[in-house]
């Protein structure tokens, strides 16, 4: 464009069609590794190669893969995003049946891979909270009981005289007049499972104890995790598949996102059809140690997609 040289009104015609050139980032880096493990086609906000290491784990010689980062910086110093692909794989898993021989729980590893063959799962059944009941003062719709201490809406319960034995979950906690209630006075407040207590002698106590569960998690014999208190009831806010979720990761959209430091090893997902009307509690074996197994992996050509702002690692793998 000309420089004007006098006063006065100029002139001239611009191409507003052509851009200016624009400069190009630099600061894209490529790495190349081996994973075994990790969310499949899901970018992961890492901020350490520990939380690398954690998400997407050790790197044995029976997998190959390739991993291509690209890392923005316009994120932290230290933070980069990862996603894995392993083409169709599956992770491995076991199912938690109910003494009627309902399935109740499919556990899971966190991520496909074979490293989830590696993992054994120990359950316990435990009672946090123990009672009797006040035969005086008890009813089909509640029972008066000598402590409520422990128990709360949503617990599920074993109730047991003599050889007759009832399962059943607290609708509600009067702490005023030590009561459990079975059928809650309120309608709109009551759970799927809310009924009148039958089957049992009223004129005389009922032993009513809490059912919850421990789970153990080991992996390659070394106990890893431990998980206590877990329910079966969706309404309990220790229930399993609330407590170990599948992690979800929302679609990246600029912001800065944090993980935890590591992922749980295991996620549980309800197999029984909700609302779930067999109460029956998860057939124990003491001292049991039962694996995981079924997971695969197969081989798989993926493409690159590398991004100024994302890291995305791309697996192929073979047992």
């Amino acid at each position: 464009m000309q420089s004007p040289q006098t006063p006065g009104v100029y002139y001239q015609r611009v191409d507003v069609s052509a851009p200016a050139i624009s400069a190009l980032r630099t600061d894209i880096a490529g790495f190349v590794g081996i994973a075994t493990r990790g969310p499949l086609h899901q970018a992961l906000p890492v901020q350490s190669f520990r939380q690398f290491q954690a998400y997407v784990a050790i790197l044995p010689a029976r997998v190959s893969c390739r991993m291509q980062c690209a890392a923005s910086s316009r994120t932290a110093a230290n933070a980069a995003d990862c996603s894995s692909c392993l083409g169709t794989s599956a992770a491995a898993e076991t199912t938690l049946q109910s003494e009627t021989g309902q399935d109740i729980w499919k556990v899971s590893a966190s991520s496909p891979g074979v490293w989830g063959n590696d993992l054994e799962i120990a359950v316990r059944e435990t009672h946090q909270a123990q009672t009797l009941s006040v035969p005086t003062g008890s009813y089909p719709e509640f029972s008066e009981v000598a402590s409520t201490t422990g128990f709360n809406r949503g617990v599920h319960v074993r109730l047991s005289q003599g050889a007759n034995t009832v399962y059943k979950v607290v609708s509600d906690i009067d702490a005023v007049n030590s009561r459990l209630i079975w059928l809650h006075p309120s309608p709109e407040a009551r759970l799927p499972y809310d009924s009148v207590l039958s089957g049992f002698d009223f004129d005389l106590p009922i032993l009513i104890e809490s059912i919850e569960y421990t789970l153990w998690v080991k992996e390659l014999g070394t106990l890893t995790k431990v998980y206590q208190g877990l329910s079966v009831v969706p309404e309990n806010p220790r229930y399993g598949p609330q407590v170990l979720a599948q992690l979800i990761v929302s679609q990246f959209s600029g912001e800065f996102l944090t993980l935890p430091a590591s992922p749980e090893p295991l996620i549980i997902e309800e197999r029984r059809t909700l609302p779930i009307l067999d109460l029956a509690p998860i057939a124990i074996s003491p001292n049991t140690l039962m694996p995981l197994s079924g997971a695969t992996t197969e081989w798989l050509r993926c493409g690159s997609s590398i991004s100024s702002a994302r890291v995305w690692t791309q697996t192929t793998a073979t047992l």
